[in-house]
């Protein structure tokens, strides 16, 4: 690997070659190297990964990487090593492809940007000529990290922290188009500078050569984001269960403290009975199906109170070596557990219209609210998207207790509510089927409208399922759940 195949088309500027000479490549904090003889031990998120290097260039680099670091241009400057398995750049490549490695722009030997990489950004800052434009792009997330601005791409999972505050008005500058020139003139600061935190930027698609944009993808930027954030390849920073909030917050309990002590006790169906005489499962699954028709006489408050018991109950709470898990009908992510059903009663036979939260643990009704505004909206909402002509008779509103999941996993934490929240409505479709009463889901509701009924902060434990339940219209008699 030559420094020629690395700097500008027409030369080796001094552009080009400052970019190579001040830009370090470091471990990322929480990876560290040692030797074991003709060992190696690469330590990351607590687990540690064996491995053997052959003499020759690759173990200088490593060494380097071990005692703090080199340059690029000592990584540039290094033989060609084509005849070998194992090389510098194949295995720097792998360091940096799993976010291992960091890059860091020196301006007179203080640091002024940091380049991660949790996906395919190119190792070698993208080249580019001093007058060429460059634009910001639609892929690029800016946020506050600390004292420092990131500019994090959805393209290739890739994050900029610019530490110098003279580099904060970069997105500016590049959101009307460009120079590396015009860029260091205005920020003063020098080009090869501006050139390494460009180039990173080019390289890991939050800026691009032209402002004409990239083909239509039909994605958001939100669905793009989480989508990227919570799978392997692309997300930024660490991934899965990671206990990133064990040492900052106390672990989050199983059980919800209760909201109320005014509490209706429900009956408690019998199993074993409704096992004996109740549809097979596969005729239960074929005759699943979505009832926006409520009947005129309403849901009983046994019915609703068997529903959440065969639904929603708390069967265990148990410990392992880290927290606390649950045990109810339906799985969830790591056993954890954190959805809550807050059913808003409109018209059940046996119990005042209000807002009620389901305490599994010890099958019961806690009253949140009566009747409000909010509490209206809020029906009146799922009844227009789920198209009925009737009245709902009751709202089933799925709210998440967040810290519960954001304790144990990282950059997947939302992405596992979600795919909990289907778990959930599956299961509220077949016992809702099994009984004989009307189930459909919704795909959207009032988060700020549920947190202002219910009293609750927006970030702490929110709206994220609505699901309606009755009797269907079409059923003249009543329904006597066993008792």
């Amino acid at each position: 690997m030559s420094p020629e195949t690395l700097l500008a088309p027409a030369s080796k500027s001094d552009t080009s070659y400052r970019v190579l000479q001040s830009t370090r490549v470091e471990l990322r904090e929480g990876v560290t190297l040692s030797r074991r003889g003709t060992k190696w031990l690469l330590s990351v998120d607590e687990r540690q990964i064996e491995f053997r290097l052959p003499i020759g260039p690759v173990m200088k680099v490593f060494l380097a990487l071990q005692r703090g670091g080199c340059s690029l241009l000592d990584v540039a400057s290094l033989p060609e090593e084509n005849d070998r398995v194992v090389n510098a750049s194949t295995e720097l490549q792998k360091l940096w492809k799993y976010g291992w490695l960091e890059q860091t722009a020196f301006c007179d030997s203080v640091r002024v940007a940091t380049a991660q990489n949790f996906g395919d950004t190119a190792f070698f800052p993208v080249p580019l000529a001093l007058t060429e434009r460059v634009f910001l792009t639609e892929n690029a997330l800016m946020r506050r990290t600390g004292r420092s601005l990131s500019l994090e791409s959805v393209t290739k999972g890739a994050a900029t922290q610019l530490s110098d505050s003279r580099l904060f008005n970069l997105p500016g500058l590049l959101l009307i188009g460009s120079t590396i020139e015009t860029i260091s003139e205005r920020l003063r600061l020098p080009e090869y500078v501006i050139a390494t935190v460009v180039g990173w930027l080019l390289a890991s698609g939050a800026a691009e050569l032209s402002e004409a944009g990239g083909p239509v993808t039909g994605w958001s930027f939100s669905d793009r984001l989480m989508h990227a954030r919570s799978r392997r390849g692309r997300h930024i920073g660490g991934y899965g269960a990671t206990f990133p909030l064990r040492h900052k917050v106390s672990e989050p309990p199983a059980i919800r403290t209760p909201v109320s002590n005014r509490i209706i006790r429900l009956s408690t169906p019998k199993l074993d009975e409704i096992c004996r005489s109740e549809a097979s499962f596969t005729s239960v699954l074929e005759r699943r199906h979505s009832i926006r028709e409520h009947s005129a006489s309403p849901i009983a408050l046994d019915e609703l109170a068997h529903f959440l018991y065969r639904v929603a109950r708390v069967t265990a709470v148990t410990r392992n070596h880290l927290y606390e898990i649950a045990e109810r009908p339906y799985p969830s992510g790591g056993a954890l557990h954190e959805l809550e059903l807050y059913p808003l009663v409109n018209r059940c036979e046996g119990v005042a219209p209000g807002l009620y939260r389901y305490n599994g643990a010890v099958h019961c009704l806690e009253q949140v609210t009566h009747p409000t505004p909010d509490t209206e909206r809020l029906l009146l909402e799922a009844k227009q998207t789920c198209l009925m002509q009737s009245d709902p008779h009751v709202l089933l509103l799925v709210a998440a207790r967040f810290l519960r999941v954001n304790w144990k996993y990282e950059s997947i934490a939302y992405a596992l509510i979600l795919k909990n929240v289907g778990v959930l409505y599956q299961t509220m479709y077949l016992v809702a089927t099994a009984m004989g009463l009307g189930p459909c889901s919704l795909g959207g509701g009032n988060a700020e409208g549920f947190g202002r009924a219910a009293q609750l902060d927006y970030w702490e434990e929110s709206l994220v399922g609505e699901f309606i339940l009755g009797r269907p219209a079409e059923l003249k008699h009543k329904i006597n759940p066993s008792t």
